[in-house]
């Protein structure tokens, strides 16, 4: 083991998220097809023995970032909506796209996005679909409860949700290539978007 390793008596959640933050930091620099477990070990500072404690291999360490990644920005999305009225559905679904885009079109996210779900070695849609398993049941769940208070019409909330996750996903990539910089007139043009699909008939 390396003269300045970690002690060994770190609790299991600690240690997973130095191993996390080192894989992500190798992963910035190497990508996801170019780094190998050896380069997240010397940058952890620990052997390889304790990385294959949290993770059995280079695959499972990058599934976990991308459901990192999913979940820290879910997290603040979920934060920014509970600040809505729970009558106010139309100021809820906006709030979900418009704080969703804005934190995946900043510069730190959008890079690392664009590693780990388009750069070498990046799934394919199912896998990456999968990833995002939880954005899109959140999504569904906020979709279900305003179809049920009569503010949406949607007979298949999870499809719907599907669709429109696919969507903002698609606005990002369209983002990243084009150089587009302007969440605000992106955000407008989904939620419109949004409200069309949400409309009642």
């Amino acid at each position: 083991m390396p003269s300045n390793a970690s002690p060994r008596t770190k609790p299991a959640d600690v240690r997973r998220r130095e191993i996390l933050a080192a894989a992500e930091a190798v992963v910035r620099e190497k990508g996801v097809g170019g780094f190998s477990v050896s380069d997240v070990t010397q940058r952890a500072a620990i052997a390889k023995g304790s990385f294959y404690l949290h993770f059995e291999s280079k695959d499972a360490v990058v599934a976990a970032l991308r459901e990192r990644f999913v979940e820290d920005i879910l997290s603040e999305v979920a934060t920014r909506v509970d600040t809505c009225a729970p009558d106010d559905w139309d100021g809820q679904l906006d709030a979900w796209v418009r704080h969703g885009l804005a934190l995946c079109l900043s510069p730190r996210n959008l890079a690392l996005n664009e590693i780990l779900f388009h750069g070498g070695g990046a799934p394919g849609l199912r896998e990456d679909l999968t990833s995002h398993g939880r954005g899109v049941a959140h999504l569904r769940d906020l979709i279900a409860r305003g179809a049920t208070a009569g503010a949406w019409s949607a007979s298949d909330p999870k499809l719907v949700a599907v669709f429109l996750y696919s969507a903002l996903h698609g606005v990002l990539d369209h983002a990243a290539v084009s150089g587009e910089d302007d969440p605000e007139r992106l955000a407008s043009a989904l939620i419109r978007l949004c409200r069309r699909v949400l409309k009642r008939d």
